[in-house]
């Protein structure tokens, strides 16, 4: 059966209900709020689920010593600031057009390395040995505290950036996983009493670290629906 394609003022005219029907039938896109908004959105509830933990938790004996010291305190700080930079990272990941530029990424790596490297160089007794496992075993709890604190940050910034249009939907719910998962980490590090580096790697930053592969395969899956 063949067809023949309308030419000359028959073919204008075709085009033109075309595009009128296209235009009929198209749903009406939602705005993406600004980064800003969702940023600050995700930021206060996640300083509220924070302020929930340590009312029910409350924050370490001698907390005002405690964080008198200069590395408890760095390590903390450094621990929050990161997961905003990351939480920061992921939205602007999600957002065609608002990635962030390589200052922005060196200073978020930075603060991450920092993390890591504390631990040995300021928490670690020398001869004491690094026994993760053992160290994960013993502080399954602080382990599961990371989780938890972070499931609900992780749950918002997963609903936010789901609603742009992310390109690289592993790579930015990676991002979340990380930011969420540290916030937990850093809320679980003010009640924790244990400074000790094999306690802090194998409990507050190895979760993190296995909980954003987690987040990373959701967030394949979770941040694409918008493609399909």
């Amino acid at each position: 059966m063949s067809s023949k394609t309308p030419r000359g003022k028959d073919a204008e005219q075709f085009h033109r209900n075309l595009v009128d029907r296209l235009v009929l039938e198209a749903k009406p896109v939602r705005p993406i709020a600004p980064l800003w908004t969702q940023w600050l959105a995700w930021a206060g509830l996640s300083m509220a689920v924070v302020l929930l933990f340590l009312i029910a938790c409350d924050l370490q004996d001698n907390a005002a010593q405690i964080f008198s010291q200069w590395r408890n305190l760095v390590f903390v700080s450094a621990s929050f600031a990161g997961s905003g930079f990351l939480a920061w990272e992921a939205l602007a990941a999600s957002i065609p057009g608002r990635q962030t530029g390589k200052v922005y990424k060196t200073v978020s790596f930075l603060l991450l390395g920092l993390l890591v490297a504390m631990p040995f160089a300021f928490f670690y007794t020398p001869g004491q040995g690094l026994d993760l496992a053992g160290g994960l075993a013993d502080g399954r709890e602080c382990a599961v505290w990371v989780g938890l604190i972070g499931l609900l940050p992780w749950a918002v910034l997963g609903y936010l950036v789901s609603g742009n249009a992310s390109f690289k939907p592993a790579r930015t719910g990676a991002w979340a996983g990380a930011s969420a998962f540290l916030l937990g980490s850093a809320a679980d590090q003010l009640h924790c009493p244990t400074w000790e580096a094999q306690h802090i790697v194998a409990a507050h930053l190895l979760p993190v670290v296995f909980l954003t592969f987690l987040a990373a395969f959701a967030g394949s899956f979770w941040f694409s629906r918008w493609k399909r």
